[in-house]
């Protein structure tokens, strides 16, 4: 029996370090496989970089968890907008962190090839543009360059942000903010839910200190729309709301209503969710599983009412009428726009 007994608890060693060694293995290859992927993304993105002037830039400059992804795929969409391959401008912004996020670099249909950070490269997934009737025709090299940030990207600095803005104005640039705001209490729980599925995104940030970085980040907006201005769209009116109108027709002014509808049904139907796909490991797109009480996942955000309420009155800053928005019966379809070129 004791023979028997070390047997197999020797069988059972030898099995188990049969397996370490193989995960080990197999997430070796998997590690240098991502890299190679990556380094040929990133040749890729540099050949595709042609060069093209930049004289437009459109900047979105959101709150996490507010939609922004699917308001930059829908922007894509657009035939007056283009997305450089590289860091050109995102550099010329000063902007730190990732240019689309990791859960839908490499997954089915991503075809376009982007320096994701410098020297990082990722294919992303493609959409394609509409194409409306009765619109002219913009060149390549007049198109609106876009990018996407969050406040953090710039360390909640709106000034130093607002500098490079204005540089790049005052050179003959035109530059042009979306802000992009959820309501605060549903963008701190989608946080939370997103953490909660995922522990390892925003590992720095522990629940209890999400309203803090939520009204942080919405503090940063205000600040830049107060030295920058822009257009405000809201996460509750995608996808063709009030403020996605005004934008499109600023993005183009030569467009009427029929051709910003075509464009609007477009983007709508290309970047619907049920058609996304996000890498199988990713918690990026999950359900709704709490409901939204203000105290927070276990009570934690009962000693937090102070940032909370700081969350809430910069939203309402931003999505005032008094700001240059809308009317009160456009409020109550809950569509809502700044007009471009404030400040």
């Amino acid at each position: 029996n004791t023979l028997a007994a070390e047997r197999k608890r020797a069988e059972q060693a030898l099995a188990n370090a049969l397996a370490a060694e193989r995960k080990r293995a197999e997430q070796a290859l998997a590690n240098a496989l991502a890299a190679e992927r990556s380094r040929r993304s990133l040749v890729d993105a540099h050949l595709a970089d042609r060069g093209l002037p930049v004289r437009r830039i459109l900047l979105l400059f959101t709150i996490h968890r507010s939609g922004s992804t699917w308001l930059f795929d829908m922007l894509r969409t657009h035939p007056a907008v283009r997305t450089e391959p590289t860091t050109r401008v995102w550099t010329e912004l000063g902007i730190d962190g990732w240019r689309y996020p990791r859960a839908f670099h490499h997954v089915d249909g991503a075809r376009v090839p982007m320096e994701i950070t410098p020297d990082l490269g990722a294919a992303i997934p493609d959409f394609p543009q509409a194409v409306v009737p009765d619109t002219r025709h913009v060149d390549e090299s007049d198109r609106w360059t876009m990018e996407k940030a969050h406040p953090q990207f710039v360390g909640f600095n709106a000034a130093k942000l607002g500098g490079r803005i204005r540089n790049l104005r005052e050179r003959g640039v035109d530059v042009e903010v979306v802000y992009g705001v959820r309501s605060p209490l549903d963008a701190m729980w989608s946080m939370a839910e997103f953490k909660t599925r995922d522990p390892t995104w925003y590992s720095f940030l522990p629940i209890e200190n999400v309203p803090r970085f939520i009204a942080h980040s919405l503090d940063a907006l205000v600040a830049l729309h107060a030295l920058v201005g822009g257009t405000v769209v809201e996460y509750e009116n995608l996808p063709d709301g009030l403020a996605m109108n005004t934008l499109c027709q600023r993005i183009d002014t030569s467009w009427n209503d029929a051709a910003v509808k075509a464009w609007l049904a477009h983007a709508a139907a290309v970047t619907e969710r049920s058609k996304r796909r996000q890498r199988s490991e990713s918690a990026f797109l999950g359900d709704r599983i709490w409901r939204r009480n203000p105290d927070g996942p276990d009570r934690a955000w009962l000693p937090h009412a102070a940032d909370i309420a700081a969350a809430n009155a910069a939203w309402a800053k931003l999505v005032s009428p008094r700001t240059g928005g809308d009317t009160e019966d456009q409020r109550e379809k809950g569509s809502l726009s700044f007009p471009l070129s404030q400040g």
